[in-house]
């Protein structure tokens, strides 16, 4: 008999959890993401922590032999260190797609880009961007939009500002 383990996390971790494995999500050994979390469960203390009440539940459905050997307890600290590492993984994941890019695979190249800016009080003005940002700006946002829509992520749940800026600490170490 399978368990039902319900873990408050992060929405955009419910939503990448979800679209990658579905819901509920079946534990299993074979993924990266189960084989962690198996090791992150913990036969349930007698004093039970509680959970934060505004985050997604996200349901994983543990085997009864893991359950017998492992336990189906998470501790915060353990769903906060599952929470940065999936946080991780969508990083690298988009690193990754953004490298491809980069390197040719599907690359745009703009060679004019004007772009709206409205400032409060006054019109709307086109200013042109210089050709060797353009590219780089619009692939770089390109690329985190269509991450963020391909699991369905929206700006409530990852900034595009905060991914932006590991997407270029990231690329800055690589060169």
């Amino acid at each position: 008999m399978d368990i039902v383990l319900r873990v408050p996390v992060k929405t955009f971790v419910y939503k990448y959890i979800t679209a990658k494995y579905g819901s509920p999500w079946h534990l299993n050994s074979k993924c990266k993401d189960g084989k962690m979390l198996q090791e992150f469960l913990e036969r349930a203390p007698h004093r039970h922590e509680k959970y934060a009440s505004n985050q997604k539940i996200l349901e994983i459905v543990i085997p009864s032999r893991i359950f017998l050997q492992k336990g189906s307890y998470l501790s915060q600290a353990r769903i906060n260190a599952f929470i940065e590492i999936i946080h991780m993984d969508i990083m690298n994941e988009i690193n990754n797609f953004y490298s491809a890019i980069t390197d040719g695979l599907g690359l745009k190249k703009y060679s004019v880009v004007r772009v709206d800016v409205a400032e409060p009080g006054q019109k709307v003005k086109t200013r042109r961007l210089q050709p060797s940002v353009a590219p780089k700006f619009f692939e770089q946002r390109e690329v985190i939009y269509d991450f963020l829509k391909k699991y369905d992520i929206t700006e409530d749940d990852l900034t595009f500002d905060a991914m932006k800026k590991q997407l270029y600490r990231s690329t800055k170490i690589k060169n």
